[in-house]
């Protein structure tokens, strides 16, 4: 199972950005270095499989991210998992 930690970046001094790009690590000009080659390739198939479907990316994208902020950084225990029972219920 994984911890939030293992999400941390430790590279403070980047410049941070509003959006998120997965990089098909299969092609040459790929810069991807944020996680293992395998979870980079996973990372950039779902969100390529999904794009066709009715699934809003960016919305559930965005409430993720919104429960992993209430939960790090405010502190609001078990706000993902109360995201992930949205989904089942």
């Amino acid at each position: 199972m994984t911890g939030l930690e293992d999400y941390t970046d430790d590279r403070q001094s980047q410049q941070k950005q509003t959006h998120i790009t997965f990089s098909n690590v299969d092609h040459p000009d790929s810069r991807g270095d944020y996680a293992e080659e395998e979870k980079m390739r996973k990372h950039y198939q779902a969100a390529k499989s999904l794009k066709d479907t009715s699934v809003n990316r960016k919305r559930i994208v965005g409430d993720f991210l919104v429960a992993v902020d209430k939960e790090v950084t405010q502190g609001n225990e078990g706000a993902i998992e109360e995201l992930f029972e949205g989904f089942s219920g």
